[in-house]
């Protein structure tokens, strides 16, 4: 059974593929909610050597998700764009396929000056970095 990942919570709880049409949904059912279904996610596996370099990778996504926010404000979408291909490449490097999906979301939203991508993804990116666990094998 696939899961979706926008739910309504109005008389009953209904799925929906797009948040576009969780909205419309929920609009035509009030009261109501739109909720964002987390899944957790599997521990990273990282080897080991790389003990002493992942904490600090961590910690510069976090600075990341400032400077994103910071550049959305200021309209700097090349900066979003550019960020967004950084994070594609070094969560790939860096075993993190998360990180990397949501840096390919920026890298896209950035060129498209797509600001509500840009805040979607920028909050994917914070909420994994909370909820993010790490392995060493």
């Amino acid at each position: 059974m696939r899961t979706h990942p926008w739910v309504v919570l109005a008389r009953r709880a209904v799925e929906f593929e797009t948040f576009e049409a969780a909205c419309s949904f929920a609009r035509r059912n009030c009261p109501s909610v739109v909720c964002e279904r987390i899944v957790a996610a599997d521990p990273v596996r990282v080897r080991a050597i790389l003990r002493h370099l992942v904490p600090p990778f961590l910690q510069l996504r976090r600075s990341d998700v400032r400077l994103l926010r910071e550049a959305l404000v200021l309209g700097d979408y090349a900066a979003i764009a550019q960020t967004g291909h950084a994070l594609k490449g070094l969560g790939g490097a860096y075993g993190f396929l998360e990180i990397a999906r949501i840096g390919v979301r920026l890298e896209s939203a950035g060129r498209r000056i797509d600001s509500r991508e840009v805040r979607r993804a920028v909050l994917g990116l914070e909420t994994y970095l909370d909820r993010v666990q790490v392995v060493y094998v």
